[in-house]
């Protein structure tokens, strides 16, 4: 990505997601084969799978990275009462001055490559979702599932899933997709407990509880309600 926060300003993602920081570390977020770059439009259709991040830093040593990706949208622009939902947090990814790091497409107990309904209404969303017969209910009410119930399928990732990926599935307007990377601190791996929702997520608090700092990587992109096939 470009070292510069001038598009990110632009795109609110600063204001609205992060604080003003300046970046250390180059990352680069592939879907099959188109990369983000900030504020380009992307179809939730292309995104359903988990892209692929390189994550190269220079800093001399050798460093493990958090990254989180989230929607400040939710579930209307106009109206983001459920800002920010979460859609993907990986800690411990490695990193130095010498490696690309990957964090690698990857499905976990078929958590991984959904792309989640996002929710239309702006009601309050309950900790715990409802047994529904039926299509499967809106992951965004729905809890996340911990260590223990993704059983023996782990994460073939460059660092620990803690978040399941799901990909955008915005309801209405053009929502934003940004994803931060931060410097964990000491170099060790970090200790954290998933979000029981992915609704009403803070990266700042987040951050801040975490010790992670100001973030040194981040890039962004846009997606909208693909039309549905039409009746001929």
């Amino acid at each position: 990505m470009s070292r510069s926060v001038d598009p990110l300003v632009v795109g609110r993602v600063i204001g609205d997601v992060i604080d003003m920081f300046a970046p250390s570390v180059d990352m680069a977020v592939v879907y099959t084969s188109r990369k983000v770059s900030n504020g380009c439009q992307m179809k939730p259709s292309a995104t359903n799978e988990a892209p692929t991040v390189h994550v190269t830093g220079n800093n001399g040593d050798n460093n493990f990275f958090t990254l989180i990706m989230t929607d400040p949208d939710a579930p209307s622009p106009s109206e983001p009462s459920l800002r920010e939902w979460v859609h993907w947090i990986v800690t411990d990814i490695p990193g130095n001055s010498s490696t690309t790091t990957s964090v690698i497409r990857q499905s976990v107990a078929g958590q991984g490559s959904k792309r989640a309904r996002e929710p239309a209404s702006s009601a309050k969303q309950p900790n715990v979702e409802r047994k529904k017969k039926g299509p499967a209910a809106s992951t965004t009410d729905k809890e996340l599932p911990s260590a223990a119930d993704q059983g023996a399928a782990k994460p073939r990732t460059s660092g620990k899933e803690v978040v399941p990926y799901v990909g955008p599935c915005p309801p209405i307007g053009i929502h934003r997709y940004i994803f931060v990377l931060f410097k964990q601190p000491t170099g060790k791996p970090l200790l954290v407990t998933a979000p029981s929702v992915r609704n009403n997520f803070n990266t700042r608090t987040f951050a801040v509880e975490h010790g992670l700092g100001f973030p040194v990587a981040a890039t962004y992109f846009n997606a909208a309600k693909e039309p549905g096939s039409r009746r001929r």
